[in-house]
């Protein structure tokens, strides 16, 4: 039996409910990982299926699990708080119950946190795995803290179960989960930006799977309401601008048919939101990416109003930022 060390660096936090079909998958990916000085918290969230005698039986085998239970199931946001409050570790890696972590996940992102102490946050690319574990595809995240800063503005390019991230975010800063599951990681990461640095490593450490059955998909709506809820909320810091709710989408993906008095709004926005960005302390490349991606945003909006005179300006404008524009389409992450 592996037995847990009295002080684990790592405590890898993972929810479970009904999970019965993937679980063992999970367990055992994070069971045989090379580094190995972890303790393993699993949040049994009320589970009503096998899932917790699955659990039990690698508990009896290694000891480095530690099982929480829930009588009842309380949702995902609380139950990975749950496991916060236990863990003893200097980081902390999320782990969920369908997905599946490469042998080298941890002692790759230990060996960069210990190196890059100003990054309290983690994250890496993904392959993308269905039903049966079969490849779908790869999925790259911007790499730097700056990229991931302006990345949040409209999305999350963040893999929420790649994440591995300090401890003293939570227990001395403060940080939680908060009532936005099941985009309750997307909250999160948009707050720690304001004050820290997220990474993400440009590499493949984990298999994320799509199904029917994950959080994802049978609370799209749900996430996506969460989702706009924050974006409104980024517009409105880094602009001053009050964007409606009911907007939000049609900002993100300016489809035709939109009204001029929306098309002036975003556009105004997306070159506010540009020139806020240049103040950061920015690479070459950064600067690139951002004003490419501001571009396309204008471009897109254009394209929304039939390329009505009256926009111009902003056309000209995303020609001054980024000329190649004009020569391809830029395909956005």
């Amino acid at each position: 039996m592996i037995t847990t060390p009295k002080k684990p660096l790592i405590s890898v936090v993972m929810p479970v409910y009904n999970a019965e079909k993937f679980v063992t998958k999970a367990i055992e990916s994070v069971l045989n990982q090379t580094y190995e000085n972890f303790e393993f918290i699993i949040i049994n969230d009320g589970s009503s299926d096998k899932t917790p005698e699955i659990i039990q039986t690698y508990k009896n085998r290694d000891e480095r699990i530690v099982v929480l239970t829930n009588v009842n199931n309380r949702g995902i946001y609380i139950s990975r708080n749950l496991g916060l409050d236990a863990a003893q570790g200097k980081y902390i890696a999320v782990m969920d119950a369908d997905d599946i972590c490469l042998d080298e996940r941890f002692e790759k992102q230990v060996t960069f946190l210990e190196s890059q102490k100003g990054v309290m946050v983690l994250g890496t690319n993904i392959n993308i795995i269905d039903l049966n574990d079969e490849f779908v595809r790869e999925k790259k995240f911007p790499q730097t803290s700056n990229l991931i800063r302006w990345g949040l503005i409209f999305r999350c390019p963040i893999a929420h179960p790649t994440v591995m991230m300090r401890s003293n975010l939570f227990r001395e800063v403060g940080y939680s989960y908060r009532n936005f599951s099941p985009a309750e990681d997307y909250d999160l990461w948009a707050l720690v930006i304001q004050e820290h640095k997220i990474a993400n490593l440009n590499e493949t450490l984990l298999s994320y799977r799509i199904h029917g059955e994950s959080s994802s998909q049978y609370q799209k709506v749900k996430q996506n309401e969460f989702r706009n809820a924050i974006v409104q909320r980024q517009v409105k810091l880094y602009t001053g601008y009050s964007l409606p709710l009911e907007s939000i989408d049609d900002f993100l993906h300016s489809v035709y048919p939109l009204s001029s008095q929306k098309g002036h709004l975003f556009s105004r926005i997306s070159i506010k939101l540009l020139q806020n960005a240049m103040r950061w302390d920015l690479s070459d490349v950064e600067k690139h990416s951002i004003k490419e991606e501001t571009a396309w945003r204008l471009r897109s909006i254009l394209r929304a109003q039939k390329h009505k005179l009256g926009f111009l300006y902003y056309f000209l404008y995303s020609i001054v930022i980024d000329p190649k524009v004009l020569l391809r389409k830029i395909q956005l992450q």
